[in-house]
Parts: C-alpha cells; sequence; structure tokens
C-alpha cells in the first residue's frame, strides 16, 4: 500500500469537473513528496479561482487531502495514470457523470 502512495507523490492530476452554475471547474491536484498538495480550481465563465493547501496521507487505499485553511477533506484513489475524486464516504461517484471525476494524470 505504501508504494502505492509513492508511486502517486510528485504526481499532477487535471481534469474540467462539473458545475451546476457555472462552464465547469478546471481543477489541478499537485500531489507532493513531501506528504504536502496544492489543488487549483478556475470555475470557467466566471472569475472565481480557488488554491487549496494542506497535506495528504494514504490510508487503506485512498489518498486524504486535508486542507489547511478549511476542514473539508478530499478523498482520491490512485489508479494507473489517473487519480478518481470520491465521495465523502470513499466511494467512487456512479452515474451519467462518474467520468467527469477522474483526473487525468500529466506530464
Amino acid at each position: 500500500p505504501a508504494d502505492i502512495a509513492v508511486s502517486v507523490s510528485s504526481a499532477c492530476a487535471a481534469s474540467l469537473l462539473p458545475c451546476a452554475d457555472c462552464e465547469g471547474i478546471q481543477t489541478t491536484y499537485h500531489i507532493n513528496n513531501d506528504g504536502t498538495f496544492v489543488s487549483n480550481e478556475v470555475y470557467k465563465g466566471t472569475k472565481d479561482q480557488f488554491k487549496t493547501t494542506g497535506t495528504w496521507e494514504y490510508k487503506n487505499g485512498v489518498l486524504l487531502l486535508k486542507s489547511a485553511s478549511d476542514p473539508t477533506q478530499f478523498l482520491l484513489r490512485a489508479e494507473k495514470n489517473q487519480i478518481r475524486l470520491l465521495d465523502g464516504d470513499g466511494n467512487a461517484v456512479t452515474g451519467e457523470l462518474a467520468d467527469k471525476y477522474i483526473l487525468k494524470k500529466a506530464r
């Protein structure tokens, strides 16, 4: 299990996530070797942009990202050449938008 965390460290993944009131949320996660992360969210069609920093840990097959400024935790599963955003219970998003919650590894 620790090997999986090592394989996604120093990784960058990006996707255009669904958005109810904008054209999409361009989201990028930078997972760093030192146990920190940075996420950037740009709400397309608006002027809204958000940068989140914090720490991450690998637990039970899931990357748990903890924001330094927000109690919200992000749950991600590392898969081959991609990262899948999970819901608050640690489950993959299902339904017709499921593929929209997969962030492809950037080179």
